[in-house]
């Protein structure tokens, strides 16, 4: 039953048959068509380069990938925070592919910040993206674009798309793992998924308040409504139609139960042939009086109902949903009546019931609560309580405060950033010549900083703590705490190395043997002709304590070379013991590197990508130094540890 309801209803969900979605989706996808020729691809390129440099002082960039057109009759959660985001100072593109209400061809600006576009494929590598999503099926985005943060926005309960098979909750599974936040719109969703993702947060659906809360007495009903109003008390409705949730039954049940007032249903009557079956000639007082132009008319037209109602029928699927409509009827000050929804019983405004007696009962007893001035109060605090600009803020948020945050593996905090976001965040610290201590933390790391709490006292005190090692990613995974990727010690100096050389910062290298030293600095020369090594020096007998027997010489040398970055290849915990001495007096970025001095020299090599992203980095590194075999068998305690963990909580 429940598998055939939502086969219905996907079938039905976009306004048009599925297959004909299909086909016009891939006719009108520029990924699945190759349309677009070079010369258009480059005007839209321009076309984004001028709007980009136009919006250079955002707080940051929005991409969402739509499987919605903007214009569709029913706006939806989406177009909502579209403008909410755009109007708190966000970037905001709207991604359509022309399904049906959309005919846009490059970029349409909709309001300030808020630009609609048919070219998803030119907002690929825009720098620092945020990318949204809603619909799990869109998880390949995340592989297409270079996303810094990846918000899930969880709406739909999985069941609705039977049509695409396992292959959703692989999409899902894949977005759980990836996304920096998750806000969730219904309680029965974050069920669902909180032992996976343990952060997630509850963000119901909301209203555009000033839209809804209309003060004017002077509003004119509509053609429609004109022969409807000032006669019988008036019980509205307006949305969606499908009979997968829309309860006809009950409507005709509460129409002969009380015919001394008439029922206004406004929507969509093309969405569905549901309405069709049904012989409405025996309900005279139930009117369908379909759809208005635009959005902020159906304010107007609710203006007129005297009680509004929630009609749906009660499955997995409505029992997912934090009806937008409950909303919006509040903020216009109107009693609400619902089915026994699990999201409308949080709300003491909303009268809701169980049997089709008490919704009819229900119905009366809003009547009398139209004009009663402490239920006005009541219904108007709560709406005010839930409008998208207070959505909006909530998400916000949640990801300043993830990019803050620091996930703890063992006890061992280490930060989310993506790789993008720790090089910028170094660079500006090497720029500023301020002192900033980064840990690149790999398993063997945490272990350390689990067992020596010491030493773990340092790790806090580190301006930024990379996930260093495919087994902390993986840790995080198992322990529901999400890390973007992988930063590897090694990746993050190159990457500096070739930024800063462009900049003409300055390196000082310190550890290692001689020998290793030598042929690292000799090798990473020939690579990067243009990098600015000031000095570097293998220091001599340093002990466990991160104390080198010519430290104050050391010291004394680096002060007077005033390099921008300081690679540290001690090991741990000896350089970060010496890095969190000396930073502030040294005024450098200082990384504590381990091994990759090693790498450099070519007496190691790394591990090629399909070995680091098979978890076997720490295998390929024993093969070629068998003496490594004591820190690869830490490796199953860690996990054991991480297992134990996850168990625990």
């Amino acid at each position: 039953m429940m598998k055939e309801l939502a086969i219905t209803l996907s079938k039905k969900i976009f306004g048009i048959k599925v297959r004909n979605s299909i086909k016009v989706f891939i006719s009108k996808h520029p990924y699945l068509t190759g349309r677009e020729n070079y010369f258009e691809k480059k005007k839209y390129k321009a076309e984004l380069q001028n709007i980009l440099k136009e919006h250079k002082d955002v707080k940051g960039i929005i991409i969402y990938p739509s499987i919605s057109d903007w214009n569709m009759p029913l706006t939806q959660r989406f177009n909502h925070l579209a403008r909410t985001f755009s109007r708190a100072g966000y970037l905001f593109f709207y991604g359509t592919h022309n399904l049906r209400y959309d005919k846009v061809n490059g970029f349409e600006k909709i309001e300030r910040n808020l630009y609609l576009t048919n070219q998803l494929e030119a907002l690929r590598d825009i720098k620092d993206q945020i990318l949204y999503l809603t619909w799990a099926a869109n998880s390949f985005y995340t592989r297409r674009y270079k996303a810094k943060s990846i918000i899930y926005d969880f709406v739909d309960d999985l069941e609705m798309f039977p049509l695409i098979g396992n292959k959703i909750y692989k999409c899902h599974n894949e977005l759980l793992e990836k996304a920096t936040i998750i806000p969730v719109t219904a309680s029965r969703l974050f069920d669902s998924i909180k032992d996976k993702r343990p952060d997630a947060f509850l963000s119901h659906n909301a209203v555009l308040f000033d839209v809804w809360h209309l003060s004017d007495k002077n509003i004119k009903p509509d053609k429609e409504m004109k022969n409807l109003v000032g006669k019988k008390p008036l019980i509205g409705y307006f949305g969606s139609l499908i009979e997968s949730c829309f309860d006809y039954n009950l409507l005709k049940y509460a129409a002969k139960a009380r015919p001394e007032y008439d029922f206004a249903i406004s929507g969509p009557l093309d969405f569905d042939t549901s309405n069709s079956v049904h012989k409405w000639s025996d309900y005279p007082n139930i009117h369908f009086i379909g759809t208005v132009p635009k959005y902020e008319d159906l304010a107007e037209r609710i203006h007129f109902f005297d009680v509004c109602t929630v009609p749906f029928v009660l499955n997995e699927v409505t029992q997912s949903i934090s009806p937008l409509k409950l909303f919006e009827y509040m903020a216009a000050g109107k009693p609400i009546v619902t089915t026994d929804m699990r999201e409308c019983k949080k709300y003491k405004s909303v009268l809701v019931a169980k049997t089709k007696e008490e919704f009819v009962k229900n119905l009366d007893r809003a009547i009398k609560l139209k004009d009663d001035p402490k239920f006005q109060t009541l219904v108007l605090k709560e709406a005010k309580e839930n409008t998208w600009e207070v959505r909006t803020r909530e998400i916000i948020k949640q990801l300043e405060a993830q990019k803050k945050r620091r996930h703890s593996i063992l006890g061992v905090g280490v930060d989310p950033h993506s790789f993008s976001e720790s090089v910028e965040k170094a660079m500006n610290a090497a720029r500023e010549r301020k002192g900033f201590f980064v840990v690149t933390a790999n398993a063997e790391i945490v272990s350390k900083g689990a067992k020596d709490e010491a030493l773990n006292d340092i790790f806090a005190q580190a301006d930024m703590v990379t996930a260093d090692g495919s087994g902390v990613v993986l840790a995080g995974k198992i322990l529901g705490k999400h890390f973007p990727e992988r930063v590897g010690g090694a990746d993050l100096a190159e990457a500096l190395i070739r930024e800063g050389s462009k900049e003409g910062l300055s390196f000082y290298f310190l550890g290692a043997t001689k020998d290793i030293l030598d042929k690292a600095v000799k090798n990473i020369r020939a690579k990067y002709p243009h990098v600015k090594i000031t000095g570097y020096r293998d220091g001599g007998v340093c002990s466990l304590d991160g104390n080198f027997e010519k430290n104050s010489e050391i010291i004394q040398e680096i002060k007077s070379l005033k390099p921008n970055f300081i690679f540290v290849g001690l090991g741990c915990p000896k350089q970060e013991r010496w890095i969190v001495r000396h930073k502030e007096e040294l005024g450098a970025v200082c990384i504590g590197l381990g091994g990759t001095f090693r790498y450099w020299s070519g007496i190691e090599r790394r591990a090629p990508k399909f070995i680091q992203k098979m978890y076997m980095e720490g295998v390929w590194r024993l093969i070629q130094n068998p003496k490594r075999l004591g820190r690869f068998l830490a490796l199953p305690k860690f996990f054991y540890n991480v297992m134990k963990e996850r168990i625990g909580s």
